[in-house]
């Protein structure tokens, strides 16, 4: 069985953006396939909630403290989950 590799780098450019301006700054640059993954590995998707959190809704049915103590879990776009410390 024969499989084929997908390059994101070397992508042909097209005639024009998806934005609608003609390229004449030269070729585009794609992201690698390991640059994509480092991306989706920092972002936060969703993270604990309580009122003290600059982030958070700031509603009363939230915990009013982090349930964790000193932390707030996070969970990032590739599927783990850290603590993130809370300074004091």
């Amino acid at each position: 069985m024969k499989t084929s590799r997908i390059s994101f780098a070397e992508r042909q450019p097209r005639a024009s953006s998806r934005i609608g301006s003609p390229r004449s700054a030269g070729p585009r640059r794609g992201f690698t396939l390991v640059e994509l993954l480092v991306v989706i590995a920092i972002i936060v998707m969703l993270m604990d909630v309580d009122q003290k959190n600059p982030y958070g809704v700031g509603s009363q049915t939230v915990a009013a403290a982090p349930v964790h103590g000193s932390f707030r879990n996070a969970l990032y776009f590739d599927g783990h989950v850290q603590p993130i410390s809370i300074k004091p």
